[in-house]
């Protein structure tokens, strides 16, 4: 068997243990634009899946770092409570959590609400947080809204609907 097939065979069979959907490898997927933004955002409480929505998935990994999801994105997010599928807006919030340690320097999926923020900013949005926005989620999150309700807004948010 050539090497591309099997990478491509190894990513479907992480997928479908990851509870992604093996016909639609993640490593060959671009990330979500457009339209299929919009949809999510309308839809940030559905549940979504590593392979189903590999495009979503993306769209994290690439505003996070810059690049493609890694191979063990999978495993990853398990450590940060998302199974591979589930609402889409935990998988933001997972992702925001690995940020955030990532900043911080401690894998322990403990953050500080001024980093989960700053991380928040970074995977959804692929951008630092000025200071105003930044202050104000800070007094949202302080205001009992909790980090569930601010991933929402921030999917719900027209300049996460408007990534190019």
């Amino acid at each position: 068997m050539k090497r591309g097939r099997m990478a491509a065979r190894i990513a479907a069979v992480v997928l479908s243990g990851c509870g992604g959907d093996p016909a639609l490898p993640l490593a060959d997927t671009k990330p979500a634009t457009g339209a299929a933004l919009k949809e999510y955002s309308k839809n940030a409480t559905e549940i979504v899946g590593l392979g189903r929505n590999a495009d979503l998935v993306q769209r994290f990994c690439v505003n996070m770092t810059g690049a493609a999801c890694p191979a063990d994105i999978g495993g990853q997010l398990k450590t940060a409570g998302f199974l591979g599928e589930g609402p889409a807006n935990e998988l933001s919030d997972a992702f925001a959590m690995l940020e955030a340690d990532r900043i911080d320097g401690a894998a322990d999926l403990q953050s500080s609400d001024e980093i989960y923020v700053k991380a928040l900013y970074r995977v959804a949005l692929a951008r630092e947080p000025d200071a105003g926005g930044e202050s104000s989620n800070l007094e949202f999150l302080n205001s009992s809204n909790g980090r569930p309700v601010l991933v929402r807004a921030f999917m719900r948010s027209q300049e996460f609907k408007g990534q190019p």
